[in-house]
């Protein structure tokens, strides 16, 4: 007797220990019977006592009259219970509710049949599960998947998506427009141009690599023109297969390439050009120099010979030799330009540094040209500072220094004689050209350093247009700097600085 007692207090203890947990599992659990009427809920079901005691009996139509819900409720639910019962296994469904404030109520719902032991459907059992927030969830990536898609839509790049064996599941407007190929296979469409697009497609796919970009691609668009791509790959899980898929993203650089060659091009030909030129203004220089030479040696004798006669030479003839000998000089400055500037275009012109004294290159400059110069006036030069070696080029300091004073007493022609300055500083040496002459206009200060370029204001005043030129790139070489001030009619002042390099 003890021990049958102790039995089915077993039992009944396994019996509440159940009925607990199915009261209590997170799921609406409801046993019906064959008649679709009501056996058992449990709490999640129905969380009214009182109401799960009266549906006990009753079927989902009488529920939905009692409770003022939809009678299509009752309907689908009963169609598919039907369902379960007549094909004898579980029956799954979705069902929207509204709660309390309106809003959408997602549950999935599953009836499955329960037979006892002679296989007869003894009843069935029905739960739920509240899916609201996977269903908002899914709703949202679905809202993000549609403006993502949108925006591949709008993008000027080639996009694809493709499965790792090439099998396109996606292509944007942009890939249907430039391809027009109805291929459903990427390596189809895309032909391999030194960077094995295949290869590298299939290495990707294989690897765990995230993302991965090379150059170059290309494809035969829809008018069968070759069309250069750069490509890019990056992966990612579809959610509704929960297979990886590979997206290419192509970007069209057949017009950046055509440019470039188009750029090279151009290049190669402006190289020829100025190697022609080049060529030109030496062989055009070498060709006069000897004939000018000969021309100023031969005026030279000519003025050499009637001093050694004794000879009085016609005011005539002696002012012919002059102005031979004076343009033949200029022209031979004029070569001497022309070859510098065709250096300096060439980038072949390199600088000779040595330790130079620069005062006594400029006081060198000033004695033999401009003490006097031509008109009678003497140029006014002061030196400021600890004087020191520096290292440069003696010769284009000398051009330098000829160049600025020769500009400075030409353009200022009866007016004072310009002054120069040259000052050492802590970390730099100056030098400063002032005259009190014509001036520049405002557009000339622009285009000064241009070559062959003259103000509107130089009248009949000889020159070139090269020197300014010369002087800027020859201060840049030497690393340093220059800086013109000008007022029209009233002077202008030049002054280029260079850094203090010195031999201790």
């Amino acid at each position: 007797m003890g021990d049958s007692m102790n039995l089915i207090h077993a039992l009944q203890q396994e019996n509440d220990f159940f009925k607990q947990l199915l009261f209590n599992i997170p799921a609406d659990i409801a046993i019906f019977d064959t008649d679709h009427k009501y056996l058992y809920v449990n709490k999640l079901a129905l969380s009214k006592g009182d109401t799960r005691g009266w549906i006990i009996g009753k079927d989902d139509f009488e529920y939905c009259s009692a409770f003022n819900k939809p009678m299509e409720l009752a309907i689908n639910r009963r169609s598919y219970f039907t369902e379960a019962l007549a094909e004898g296994i579980q029956v799954e469904f979705e069902e929207i509710n509204k709660d309390k404030e309106g809003k959408p109520v997602f549950n999935l719902r599953k009836f499955f049949p329960v037979r006892d032991q002679n296989g007869n459907h003894d009843f069935v059992i029905g739960y739920g599960i509240n899916i609201t927030n996977i269903r908002n969830r899914e709703k949202l990536q679905k809202e993000r998947e549609k403006d993502f898609r949108h925006l591949i839509d709008a993008m000027e790049q080639l996009v694809v998506v493709c499965t790792h064996e090439g099998q396109l599941t996606y292509t944007n407007p942009m890939w249907k427009q430039t391809s027009g190929n109805d291929s459903k296979n990427i390596f189809d469409i895309i032909k391999s141009s030194g960077s094995h697009f295949l290869k590298n497609f299939k290495s990707y796919a294989a690897s765990e690599q995230y993302a991965y970009s090379n150059k170059v691609a290309w494809l035969l668009d829809a008018q069968k023109k070759k069309v250069r791509l750069s490509y890019h790959f990056t992966k990612f899980t579809d959610y509704n297969t929960n297979k990886l898929h590979v997206a290419v993203f192509f970007t069209n650089i057949t017009d950046i390439i055509r440019a470039e060659q188009e750029h090279q091009k151009a290049e190669r030909a402006a190289r020829r050009l100025s190697q022609l030129k080049s060529n030109f203004i030496n062989l055009v220089s070498h060709e006069l120099r000897t004939p000018l030479s000969i021309i100023l040696s031969s005026a030279e004798i000519l003025e050499m010979q009637a001093a050694n006669q004794f000879q009085k030479i016609p005011v005539t003839t002696s002012k012919y030799l002059t102005r031979i000998i004076s343009q033949v000089d200029k022209m031979t400055k004029l070569l001497t330009d022309f070859l510098l500037i065709s250096k300096i275009e060439s980038g072949n012109l390199a600088l000779q540094l040595s330790s130079c004294n620069v005062v006594s290159i400029l006081h060198k400059v000033v004695a033999e040209s401009f003490m006097p110069y031509k008109d009678g006036r003497n140029v006014e030069v002061k030196t400021k500072g600890e004087r020191k070696l520096q290292i440069a080029d003696s010769n284009m300091l000398q051009m330098i220094f000829e160049n600025l004073l020769s500009n400075a007493c030409k353009y200022s022609s009866g007016k004072p004689a310009p002054r120069a300055q040259l000052r050492f500083q802590k970390n730099k040496w100056t030098f400063l050209v002032v005259d009190a002459g014509i001036g520049m206009p405002e557009k000339y200060k622009r285009e000064i350093f241009t070559a062959f370029v003259r103000g509107s204001n130089v009248g009949n005043i000889e020159g070139t247009g090269l020197g300014l030129m010369l002087v800027h790139y020859l201060v840049q070489q030497h690393l340093g700097q220059i800086h013109i001030k000008s007022s029209l009619h009233k002077g202008t002042a030049i002054l280029i600085s260079f850094p203090l390099n010195t031999f201790e």
